[in-house]
């Protein structure tokens, strides 16, 4: 699964999930958040902040898994349904 959140360079984007910081970085290339192989402890309020010099501007998800039938390993790139 694949959260995206684009910056322009120079700026710094911070994830975190249901308010714990999962990872900064550099805003660039790689700024997006991937989950590889989700699972249900992987569902929350997930927080991207683009930050500069000048303040934070902030994007969320919720990400909800809905399973229907039996559970499914999904491969990286694999479109998700949420």
């Amino acid at each position: 699964m694949e959260l995206k959140c684009d910056a322009l360079e120079g700026k710094t984007v911070r994830w975190s999930k249901d308010g714990v910081v999962l990872q900064t970085k550099a805003a660039g290339y790689g700024t997006s958040l991937l989950i590889d192989l989700v699972q249900q402890a992987d569902e929350g309020i997930y927080t991207c902040d683009v930050i500069n010099g000048k303040g934070t501007i902030q994007a969320s998800y919720d990400v909800t898994l809905k399973v229907e039938g039996q559970s499914k390993e999904l491969e990286t790139g694999t479109p998700v349904v949420m």
